[in-house]
């Protein structure tokens, strides 16, 4: 065997790995008990099939390497052997050991020397011959294959019919774990339909006056022939709750996304103004949403339609605006302190709803001075892009100007627009030459001092402020 190929000991799922290759079965059970605390091992190597071939002495190690010869690593696997089966092989072993002894006469007579104990003895049964001796280990070995391949079968038996056994459970447990969620799912929907429809018993009472009974027994064709198509199913009331809504809805001029129900507007003070709507947008636009499956929830009792609306919520539209790049001044770009700048972004609509004609940009912060208002004069369409203007004064100071506007509609304002530029004190001829030196990574003073002591030469200032530096 070449002294590159490593041992690799498999037990379960573990795999250990051991450089050198033990000389005898001895040593193999001494690293077996260094690395797990115990000898006590069914040692077997994977032979031509499925068959696994059990090692039980030097001879067997032996033939184990030979099967491995040429190959990387010698790959032996071990399980572990039961205590009882131990006590009960150890047991035989002794009661063997008894019999032999027993049935084996004691000499006493020291004097007398037999060299042929068939002669002293011919009534002598323990004796065997050499071919006797040699023909009994090979009826042994075959006998231990047999009963190897025997208890091999029962395994494999055992095994099968506990896979097929545990296969069995698993798919009653899924059936059982199914009708219970079905179970559980009924009874949930029962008591929110029970709820829900002794809430909206109220809102029926106060809308027409009179007693309803047993509303969540009502369809929805019985609801519209009381109603018509007053029932805007995805709005609930800002006064009082009631969702959705039933009769004419009252929505706010002002304030987003308020509303409310005909009670509501006639009984609580709103400082706004109201546009009365009659009649929703599309009234099968919400049930034309909901899966096949849960249609039956749409066709069946108010509290179920109620139910409807947490399923289905519509996302509000808003305003959105991303800035796609900083045309001029860009960021951090050098402009004369106390002078006009003409500040412009590249934005995109990336909302879903169209931002309106005449849109402002307003604002917010910052340290600029005399801003002026800009609009948007067309209409800006979800996806389309745009570029807008505005105007403002730096401060006399040096340093950093920086402000910040928004986008307003109908006082709704949305997106961020920001202007950050560094302002220098200087005459208007030097303001150039002075940018040049700064972009280069000049201070403000080493640019004045350099354009100051080169009578503002660009190459000499360059050189003046190297040599004072």
């Amino acid at each position: 065997m070449s002294s590159n190929i490593s041992l690799k000991i498999i037990k379960g799922e573990e795999i250990r790995r051991v450089k050198e290759l033990p000389d005898s079965f001895s040593s193999l059970q001494a690293v077996l008990n260094s690395l797990y605390g115990s000898p006590a091992f069914q040692i077997s190597y994977p032979g031509e099939g499925s068959d696994l071939i059990y090692i039980s002495n030097d001879d067997d190690l032996k033939k184990a390497y030979e099967r491995f010869n040429g190959q990387v690593s010698v790959r032996l696997i071990i399980k572990e052997i039961n205590e009882e089966d131990l006590m009960a092989k150890i047991d035989n072993m002794r009661q063997s050991l008894s019999e032999i002894i027993l049935e084996k006469p004691i000499n006493h007579e020291p004097e007398v020397k037999v060299v042929d104990p068939l002669i002293a003895d011919p009534t002598r049964t323990d004796i065997v011959f050499e071919e006797e001796k040699s023909a009994s280990p090979q009826k042994e070995k075959k006998l231990e294959k047999k009963e190897k391949k025997e208890k091999k079968k029962k395994v494999a038996k055992e095994n099968k019919k506990e896979g097929f056994k545990q296969q069995q459970l698993i798919q009653e447990i899924k059936k059982i774990a199914k009708k219970e969620a079905a179970k559980a799912a009924k009874e949930e929907s029962k008591t929110l339909e029970k709820s829900l429809g002794s809430q909206i018993k109220k809102e029926f009472q106060s809308l027409s006056g009179s007693s309803i009974e047993n509303i969540e027994d009502r369809s929805l064709s019985d609801l519209r022939r009381e109603y018509g198509d007053k029932i805007h199913l995805n709005v609930t009331c800002d006064g009082c709750g009631m969702s959705p809504i039933l009769g004419d809805l009252y929505k706010c001029t002002v304030c987003e996304d308020f509303e409310f129900c005909m009670n509501c507007e006639n009984n609580i003070n709103h400082p706004h103004s109201f546009i009365k709507i009659k009649y929703p947008q599309s009234i099968y636009k919400a049930p034309a949403q909901i899966k096949r499956k849960d249609k039956d929830i749409l066709m069946g009792s108010m509290a179920e339609l109620l139910l409807m609306k947490t399923l289905n919520q519509q996302k509000s539209k808003k305003l959105k605006a991303k800035v796609l790049k900083i045309l001029s001044p860009i960021e951090n770009e050098i402009v004369q302190a106390g002078k006009p700048v003409s500040q412009q972004w590249k934005l995109k609509n990336k909302g879903s709803k169209a931002w309106k004609a005449g849109t402002k940009v307003v604002f917010c912060k910052g340290n600029c001075e005399k801003v002026s208002e800009a609009a948007l004069a067309p209409k800006v369409n979800p996806g389309e892009k745009v570029i807008v203007e505005v105007q403002y004064f730096t401060p006399e100071q040096e340093g950093i100007c920086k402000g910040t506007w928004r986008l307003e509609s109908k006082g709704k304002k949305f997106g961020k627009l920001v202007s950050k530029v560094r302002t220098v004190n200087c005459l208007d001829n030097e303001f150039e030459k002075l940018k040049i030196l700064m972009n280069m990574g000049f201070t403000v003073e080493q640019a004045k001092l350099g354009l100051s002591s080169s009578k503002e030469d660009l190459n000499m200032a360059i050189s003046q402020i190297f040599r004072l530096t």
